[in-house]
């Protein structure tokens, strides 16, 4: 299982990456925002709450995650390079729970859980 010496030393370390970034047109994909910082993590209690109600288990490190860091308090920003698609902003790692629930990815993904182990 992670370890929350670990885990400290993670959000220690990206938000220090993070505190200066620049989005760099020139590499394609999700880049974080100068300033990004984790949020806080979730009580076991909100954990467990949201298992329920996605109605799965989540494995042992991804527990130990969300109760250390609940995602980001910056969206990402969607570089598409050359393609000639505009650059756009997206959820990565911003407010993992809420973002599942309220965006009803939560129905789809219990759905897809049921399929998979009929």
């Amino acid at each position: 299982m992670l370890s929350r010496e670990f885990l400290t030393g993670f959000k220690r370390e990206t938000e220090e990456k993070w505190r200066d970034q620049i989005i760099d047109p020139l590499i394609h994909g999700f880049q974080f925002q100068a300033g990004t910082r984790w949020r806080s993590g979730l009580s076991d209690e909100q954990i467990l709450a949201y298992e329920d109600e996605i109605g799965i288990r989540f494995p042992s490190d991804l527990r130990a995650f969300l109760g250390e860091m609940n995602g980001t308090d910056l969206v990402t920003i969607n570089i598409f390079g050359s393609s000639g698609e505009a650059s756009r902003e997206g959820l990565v790692c911003t407010r993992t729970h809420e973002t599942l629930s309220q965006s009803g990815i939560a129905l789809r993904m219990r759905s897809a859980t049921r399929r998979c182990s009929l």
